[in-house]
């Protein structure tokens, strides 16, 4: 009995999983006497109360919350968020939420009371802009606190408000904006990501992707090992430097090698003491942060630094985790001063696709560079698939762009700009963060003068053209540009 007392006191303090472990432990030292600690056990009603909190909040979900904030419980997004029930604490907010109740449930406190940075945050916020506003009623003196989402300050200006307090209160929570228009509005998604969004879909299996890649951090599993090739993501780490396609690389030069910034090999997998440059996360594994990285600050400026798993000084940090602690091993990117662009196409409406780039960089058209030994056309292709999510048939040439040495005459930079439709156009386009890009969107040529552009030169020259009918030149190299493509598959 005095050993069962004892247990039973420390449940009210600790309320962990030592609870678990001490009461079982109690019944084994009882014996015979197994009905006198169940007759004690019973006489602590609040102990099973304590019991089931401690196994559902402090046991099966120890290091995991996710915020749902006005995600209605019939939503198609509530039936994929089900299969992460166990990974981790959910807490739903009505529509009529606070900015308090938001802070609140974003901020996740240790025992003493400061921010639990190792704890991983997850908050999804949905918008709507479909919803009717009526107008305000002539004195109504309503808190706006208290407004619900559909009323006048619950559009889309409200819930990024919303937004702004989940960051506040959660540095380095993953904010996902859940809007239906996330594919189609790109000012919507400049505006969000301005605000503090990691994230901008309304395609519930791209949440549950994301939402995946969480809950690997803390569960030491073995994370991808090599490229990430989901219809979310992007595959290839050459977006985070200069390409040969990229329009902050001047014609006639090549970004630097990455050989550089190649370190030794990572610490052990098991060994927690990484933590971000960014958002302060800590607690995390050297593959952790390599997921970690790209998934939540693509879109955040390059920074340097020093690395947490090598202890090297490097310029851009983002790019010299992805590159050089790979989980399969480090990568050095080869530049050739060779790249491929397309400007894909959506007759139906007149949208162009354009890629949300990282280190907020604004939009451009889906590009890169070409690998060693692969065709101009097929590093298109793969492009499209990696920044943008999909599939594109080329339909024909529009340019190709070139610059010369003036000491030798040969092609010291080259870039195929092809034109494009998709092959399905009813795809869905990539929203998950990656290494390649933000996201992308449907962009109208009369959207373009609103929107930073990372180059204006393509969309500005070629959007209009094609919106109004203008026809690719054929799928070929002319003959008048072979010999400066001689060395190239086209």
């Amino acid at each position: 009995p005095q050993l069962v007392g004892m247990y039973t006191a420390h449940a009210f303090v600790s309320r962990s999983q030592r609870l678990v472990e001490g009461l079982a432990r109690a019944r084994r030292a009882c014996g015979s006497q197994g009905n006198l600690f169940s007759g004690i056990l019973a006489s602590y009603a609040t102990v099973g109360d304590v019991l089931q909190n401690s196994s559902k909040e402090d046991v099966i979900k120890p290091g995991r919350t996710l915020v749902l904030a006005g995600v209605d419980p019939a939503d198609e997004l509530q039936r994929h968020l089900r299969t992460f029930a166990s990974s981790f604490r959910i807490r739903e907010l009505p529509s009529t939420s606070t900015r308090a109740d938001v802070f609140k449930a974003a901020s996740v406190r240790k025992p003493d009371r400061t921010l639990d940075r190792s704890h991983v945050v997850a908050v999804i916020l949905k918008a709507d802009r479909r919803v009717p506003e009526p107008e305000p009623e002539a004195g109504n003196d309503e808190d706006t606190n208290t407004c619900p989402w559909s009323s006048p300050s619950s559009g889309l200006g409200h819930v990024l408000e919303l937004v702004r307090v989940a960051r506040v209160a959660c540095p380095h929570a993953f904010i996902i904006l859940w809007h239906p228009d996330a594919v189609e509005d790109p000012e919507m998604r400049v505006s969000a990501f301005a605000a503090g969004v990691n994230m901008v879909s309304c395609y519930p299996e791209h949440v549950e992707e994301a939402l995946g890649k969480l809950a690997m951090i803390g569960a030491n599993p073995s994370p991808p090992t090599s490229s990430e090739t989901s219809s979310g993501s992007g595959s290839s780490p050459s977006a985070s430097g200069s390409s040969p396609s990229d329009p902050s690389c001047e014609p006639g030069t090549s970004s630097p090698s990455l050989s550089s910034s190649i370190s030794a090999p990572s610490p052990s997998t098991t060994d927690r003491s990484c933590t971000c440059a960014w958002c302060g996360q800590t607690d995390l594994t050297p593959t952790e942060l390599w997921m970690h990285s790209p998934l939540y600050h693509v879109y955040e400026e390059n920074r340097g630094g020093v690395c947490c798993i090598c202890d090297q000084e490097v310029d851009n940090l983002a790019r010299h985790i992805y590159s050089a602690h790979r989980p399969s091993g480090p990568r050095c990117e080869m530049r050739r001063g060779v790249g491929s662009a397309v400007v894909i196409h959506r007759k139906r409406d007149n949208k162009f696709l354009m890629v949300q780039e990282f280190a907020g960089q604004g939009f451009w058209v889906p590009g890169g560079g070409t690998d060693p030994g692969e065709s101009l056309r097929n590093s298109a292709i793969r492009e499209c698939m990696e920044e943008a999510g999909v599939e594109v048939e080329l339909k024909g040439l529009v340019e190709l762009v070139y610059t010369l040495s003036p000491f030798t005459g040969k092609p010291t930079w080259r870039l195929a700009v092809f034109y494009a439709t998709l092959k399905d156009e009813d795809a869905h386009l990539k929203t998950v963060p990656c290494f390649e890009s933000a996201g992308a969107c449907w962009v109208s040529v009369c959207e373009l003068a609103k929107l930073p552009l990372r180059s204006e030169r393509i969309p500005l020259s070629w959007f209009p053209r094609f919106a109004m009918g203008y026809e690719p030149k054929r799928l070929a190299l002319p003959e008048e540009l072979k010999e400066l493509f001689a060395d190239l598959e086209f």
